[in-house]
């Protein structure tokens, strides 16, 4: 039986390293300096530290000022994963960040919060056709939504993009916006934030914010990292027994991982 799980395994591994050749001859990568951010990524993860659960995970997110969840802008279970965490967080001082709203389009947000504007009115503002190649909204609008009924703030946090605008400037962009989010709210406000995983190696952008918070002479905010199904943590627990009951597991301190 274990000679046949390790061979099951083999074939797995191989057919996922055929399919991730087959999908680098179709990308285009057109941002500065994306290959290597994306090793830096892959890098940062070696394996996680022990099995969790829903209720630690949901502990360390309420101790924490900023949780950065992981997502894949395509799969639809990586926003209802972050629907699920935001609705365990109950609090009223509570900010959800998304990178699919550019900071530029703020005021839009803010008019359909209040009800003044519509979805497809809140769209056509935030160039919701020219910045996203996929239709993606009806996965991202229960989130919304959810920050409109609780009375909670909802913040664009994409900033700088182009073929010439390095990644990690990007990263600087998006702590800028948190940062100052937090200095402009109420004490003790929580941000929840869904942005692409790459951005949430340590070296990306949870370091950006804790330099901007010292750039602006503010203690750094406690940030919590949420990832999804990072590639290295799932080969891990495929090679041990009981794998497919586990949920969720804790990195390190300050970091998570929900395997879905």
């Amino acid at each position: 039986m274990s000679d046949h799980r390790e061979r099951l395994i083999d074939l797995q591994r191989r057919l996922y390293a055929r399919n991730r050749r087959r999908i680098a001859e179709y990308q285009q990568v057109s941002t500065k300096g994306f290959e290597a951010y994306e090793e830096a990524y892959h890098a940062d993860v070696e394996g996680y530290e022990s099995v969790s659960n829903l209720g630690e995970l949901t502990g360390a997110m309420r101790d924490a000022t900023i949780i950065l969840v992981a997502d894949y802008h395509t799969l639809h279970l990586a926003q209802k994963t972050f629907l699920k965490l935001a609705k365990r967080l109950r609090a009223k001082r509570t900010t959800i960040a998304l990178e699919f709203f550019s900071a530029a389009h703020q005021k839009a947000l803010n008019s359909w919060l209040s009800g003044r504007i519509h979805d497809k009115t809140l769209l056509k503002r935030t160039e919701y056709a020219k910045r996203w190649p996929y239709d993606i909204w009806p996965h991202f609008e229960p989130i919304a939504d959810l920050a409109r009924r609780r009375g909670w703030s909802l913040l664009g946090i994409d900033g700088a993009r182009g073929p010439n605008v390095p990644i990690a400037e990007t990263d600087h962009r998006m702590a800028e916006v948190l940062v100052d989010h937090l200095a402009e709210a109420p004490p003790k406000t929580r941000i929840l934030t869904l942005v692409g995983e790459l951005h949430l190696a340590r070296g990306h952008l949870p370091l950006a914010i804790e330099r901007v918070a010292q750039e602006r002479g503010m203690p750094a905010p406690k940030v919590l990292v949420v990832l999804q199904n990072n590639d290295t943590i799932y080969w891990q627990l495929l090679a041990e027994q009981g794998h497919h009951e586990v949920e969720i597991v804790r990195v390190d301190q300050d970091r998570f991982c929900v395997v879905n």
